[in-house]
């Protein structure tokens, strides 16, 4: 994971114009307990291939892991762009699962409050005043 700074040294750019990616939500990144940023490399160099120093982008990145070439493993970047995605979707599924959360116990809530209501009226057993029935029989 790299923090704001060291993405901006990799990608070749600055540090506002990671900051500007973050914000438009064209690059993602988890934001830390202390307010930094860190961002994953694959999702870094997903939105800012990764350049050699003639300016040219890198076209035999080696695979740590497995040694192999991009050139060797063409399925390495898709994977990681895939991943990526997977890991964006689940965040944007427990957002809105949180949110129905939320929805529902103030649904339940309301509910509730119209249920006591409900029951307070049903059961008042006040006494009616005297001559009620002959208020409807005016009125009819």
């Amino acid at each position: 994971m790299f923090s704001m700074l060291e993405a901006a040294k990799e990608a070749g750019t600055s540090k506002a114009s990671i900051w500007r990616a973050i914000k438009s939500g064209r690059l993602s990144a988890t934001r830390q307990d202390d307010g930094t940023y860190s961002i994953d490399p694959a999702e870094l160099f997903r939105v800012y291939p990764k350049r050699v120093a003639n300016g040219g982008l890198k076209q035999t990145e080696t695979a740590p892991e497995t040694g192999e070439t991009a050139e060797t493993s063409p399925v390495t970047a898709a994977q990681a762009a895939l991943e990526v995605e997977v890991r964006m979707l689940r965040e944007m599924l427990g957002r809105m699962e949180e949110a129905h959360r939320r929805e529902r116990e103030a649904l339940q809530g309301e509910r509730n409050s119209w249920r006591a209501q409900t029951e307070r009226l049903l059961t008042d057993q006040r006494p009616r005043p005297a001559g009620w029935r002959t208020w409807f029989k005016r009125s009819a």
